[in-house]
């Protein structure tokens, strides 16, 4: 119990969150696409990362099944994790990322897009990463099972190249299930 009381003495929100996140990340090392678009494979300190050039017209995607843990009917807010390759130019207008969402359940299937921009300014001042979200998000699944399709496609801004080490959805976790591996 000491454990507990020091962790939770030693918060300074004056309560506890009752909001917990975690993500869902896709790799763009084993995203998939047609082969002319997928991004460059680069090698940076011995891992295998993808690069999206200056060129503006490489995607990839990947899809995955929501998480268990994840709180039906809340929002998925799209992120990702970049840094400038070295020796690239930041460029006057940074990089911008369309993050495109396909979200299918039993109810039918609902989709959108939204930019994720990385300024010039947070591309050079942060050699080893910059995160990117978007803080509107959009309605997740109302039930377990949900598939999320993503595509991840650099489409606008003059910096040079630009790594994405990963890119995904926020998501709220959920109280605690039930007993039953199919319902909450």
């Amino acid at each position: 119990m000491s454990g507990i009381r020091f962790g939770l003495a030693s918060y300074s929100g004056g309560s506890i969150p009752d909001t917990v996140w975690d993500d869902l990340n896709f790799d763009p090392s084993s995203s998939g696409g047609p082969a002319a678009t997928l991004p460059d494979y680069v090698t940076i300190n011995n891992v295998a990362h993808r690069e999206f050039t200056g060129a503006n017209n490489q995607y990839c995607g990947d899809g995955q099944e929501l998480p268990h843990g994840y709180k039906l009917s809340s929002k998925l807010y799209p992120h990702i994790h970049v840094f400038l390759k070295a020796s690239e130019s930041a460029g006057t207008t940074g990089a911008t990322f369309t993050f495109y969402w396909e979200l299918r359940q039993t109810t039918g299937t609902t989709s959108g897009s939204v930019a994720l921009a990385a300024t010039s300014a947070a591309l050079s001042g942060n050699a080893h990463k910059v995160d990117i979200f978007d803080a509107t998000g959009f309605n997740g699944s109302a039930e377990l099972g949900a598939q999320l399709t993503v595509k991840l496609a650099r489409t606008a801004g003059n910096a040079g190249d630009v790594i994405v080490s990963t890119y995904g959805v926020h998501y709220e976790i959920d109280t605690m299930g039930s007993n039953n591996m199919a319902a909450k």
